[in-house]
């Protein structure tokens, strides 16, 4: 459990094979200083079982809750604070590096990225 992870309007996204949880990822409404705004979420927490990395299930995943952050709640940008050796996957959908390098004690290396969502389908 994270900070904001039980407040009313997070979203917590899963897929499963079966009873295994293969992907997760949490959208938090929260606008930081370089994505502000009242439309701002923030993409943390997101994973693939290492079995199933590189087949394209994270890159569903993302579209899909992107979508529905900005079809079903008027969301406008999306952030996350992203490993660096994750970096290159966001930034083949759109997200962009906004921050230099920063340490997340504990967990390594990580720079803020956001990407616009745009206007609704």
């Amino acid at each position: 459990m994270w900070d904001g992870d039980d407040a009313p309007d997070t979203l917590h996204f899963a897929t499963y094979d079966d009873a295994t949880t293969i992907a997760i990822a949490t959208l938090l409404h929260r606008p930081h200083d370089l994505a502000p705004g009242p439309d701002s979420w923030q993409l943390r927490g997101m994973a693939t079982h290492p079995d199933r990395q590189g087949t394209g299930l994270g890159q569903r995943l993302l579209a899909f809750l992107l979508e529905h952050c900005r079809d079903i709640h008027g969301g406008q940008i999306v952030w996350c604070n992203a490993r660096i050796s994750a970096a290159k996957f966001y930034q083949r959908y759109g997200f962009q590096i906004v921050s230099g390098e920063f340490d997340i004690p504990g967990i390594g290396p990580h720079v803020v990225m956001r990407r616009p969502l745009g206007a609704a389908h």
